[in-house]
Formats: C-alpha cells, sequence, structure tokens
C-alpha cells in the first residue's frame, strides 16, 4: 500500500545516511518525487543539473574503471543508472536545510561532471538505455543504498543502523560476490582513544585498553563493538568504522566484517569487503551481469519486492 511505502521512504532517508540527524524525517512528499532538475553541492558550489546528467555522472564516477567492452559491462552500467536514479528522486530535498538537493559524496552519491572520454560516453549511453526507470515499492521511488563489496553476505539495513527493518534491504548470502584477500589495519590504542574521542557516538572516558566485538550480525559483520575503558562502552559497529574512516580515510576500515587482535600496544583489524553492506554489492553485480543476468534480475536479488519501472 502506498502509505507503507511512504514510511519506509522516510525511514530510509534517515537510516543511511553518513550520520542520521537527532530525529527520522516524519514527513514525506505527497506524491512521487520527480524533478527535471537537481541542486547538487560539489567542490565548485551548487549547481543545477539536469537529472539525466546527474545520473550519467554518478555512473561514469562509480563504475568507470569496469571493462569497456563486453556486454556483460554495459548490464553493470545499466544497472548503476537505474540505482543513480532511484537515488536521486528519493533523495530531494535530503540537504532543503543547506539549500540543495544532494552532495556530491558518498553521503549521497559520488558525482562529477561527465568526462569527454570513452567512459563517459558508456555511462551516458547507459543513463539513455535506463532512461525513466527506477526501482519501485508501490509505485514509489526507493532509495536504493548500495557499497563496493559485501565479502560474501549483505547485512539488513536494521543490523547496520538499527530502526525497524525494511523489506526490500535484508540480508543475504551473495555467492557472486568475489572472495578478495583480506584487508588489514593496524592501529596504535592511543591513537584510536584519540580518533574515537571525536564523535560523541565513540568517545570512551579514561584510557582505552581494548577493543571486541560485542555481538555479530547475520552475515558475521560487528553490529555492536565493545570499547574497554572505564566504564566500558558498546557502540554500533557502524558509527565505529565512520569515526575511523573520518580520521585515517577509506581504505582504513573497509568494512565491519572484521576480527580485531591485540598486537602490543596496537589492535589489528582484519577483514573482508568493502562498504557498508547494505543493499546492492557492486561486485556481486558486475559479476552477476558477467553471468548473463539482465539488470532486472540483479536489482531483484538485491531489493526483494522491488520493481523495475518508469517513474
Amino acid at each position: 500500500m502506498r502509505w507503507v511505502a511512504a514510511i519506509a521512504f522516510a525511514a530510509l532517508l534517515y537510516a543511511c545516511a553518513f550520520r542520521p540527524p537527532a530525529r527520522p524525517p516524519t514527513t514525506v512528499p505527497a506524491r512521487p518525487p520527480t524533478a527535471s532538475t537537481l541542486r547538487v553541492r560539489s567542490g565548485r558550489g551548487v549547481e543545477r543539473v539536469a537529472t539525466e546528467d546527474y545520473v550519467a555522472g554518478c555512473v561514469a564516477a562509480e563504475l568507470g574503471s569496469i571493462d569497456a567492452d563486453p556486454p556483460s559491462a554495459a548490464r553493470a552500467r545499466d544497472v548503476q543508472a537505474i540505482l543513480c536514479r532511484s537515488f536521486a528522486l528519493a533523495s530531494i530535498g535530503r540537504h532543503r536545510d543547506e539549500g540543495f538537493d544532494l552532495c556530491a559524496t558518498t553521503h549521497c552519491q559520488v558525482y562529477r561532471p561527465l568526462p569527454a572520454t570513452v567512459i563517459g560516453r558508456l555511462a551516458r549511453e547507459a543513463t539513455t538505455r535506463t532512461t525513466g526507470l527506477v526501482l519501485l515499492v508501490d509505485g514509489w521511488p526507493v532509495l536504493p543504498v548500495y557499497h563496493a563489496d559485501c565479502g560474501g553476505h549483505t547485512s539488513g539495513a536494521e543490523d547496520v543502523w538499527g530502526g525497524t527493518g525494511v523489506s526490500f534491504l535484508v540480508g543475504a548470502r551473495d555467492e557472486a560476490c568475489p572472495r578478495r584477500p583480506a584487508w588489514r589495519l593496524e592501529v596504535w590504542l592511543a591513537r584510536l582513544e584519540d580518533i574515537l574521542a571525536e564523535d560523541p557516538h565513540t568517545a570512551v572516558n579514561g584510557p582505552l585498553r581494548g577493543v571486541a566485538i560485542e555481538r555479530h550480525d547475520a552475515a558475521g559483520r560487528a553490529a555492536f563493538v565493545r570499547l574497554d575503558a572505564r566504564p566500558p562502552r558498546v557502540v554500533r559497529g557502524a558509527d565505529f568504522r565512520t569515526a575511523l574512516l573520518r580520521a585515517l580515510g577509506p581504505t582504513s576500515l573497509r568494512s565491519t566484517l572484521f576480527a580485531v587482535s591485540r598486537r602490543g600496544n596496537a589492535l589489528v583489524f582484519e577483514g573482508h569487503g568493502n562498504g557498508h553492506g547494505v543493499g546492492l554489492c557492486q561486485a556481486g553485480a558486475i559479476a552477476r551481469a558477467a553471468g548473463g543476468d539482465q539488470p532486472a534480475a540483479i536489482l531483484a536479488h538485491y531489493f526483494p519486492g522491488a520493481t523495475v519501472g518508469s517513474r
């Protein structure tokens, strides 16, 4: 029913922000959102960008490095175009209080003006092939979150960000996601204590003596992390990762699918995957496209109950 989709739309805007606001939004548009242009803030300030130009720029930024030749690469870019368009329309007004709709960073989606290159041409072709197509639930564009690499298993939105579960954002094994070598991060305890102190969601009193996983979700991600201090504190795994990413960069704690161990006065994190792990896994989607799956089937796997349709 439409009111169910409306509630899901509001909950997702809250859950999927890089740092959620104090309270989730309580209102949604009176009808499914649509716009021919978007207000986008980048390093050059706020610009009004045609929606299809925005989609093409996102596709090029997100999937510019995949092989340009096989038909499977075109299918993967078509999937990404539908994702980017759906995300954009479901996020109209996300930054309304700041005077624009979307930012050009991973807080929303990575966007850059379309380059005059082969990558730009291929992104434009994917945008044209999928013109007007979005991911829908009960006729509403949904917020189809995605990430680089799930490490073999996606997670439900509520496991990562909390709140009420969302029917089309559930965790599942992803046999198509290629298993990559584990990444590794070593951080001095004193440095980690300083990093965590920068965020009220993770700060502790007294010296940090260790970190342990308090609870795993069904995918094996660290849903909650225990910070051994006086007093000890349990924080969300997503908040813990966010604090490290801000201080150490995007290649530090790449996901919450990790194990942690002590090495002298340092902690060693070893894990798999890259990103929050909710929704579509880009590595898995590319592999599925290479295996012959069509865009609608790929999207149906990662977003059960949602369908591809015109806005």
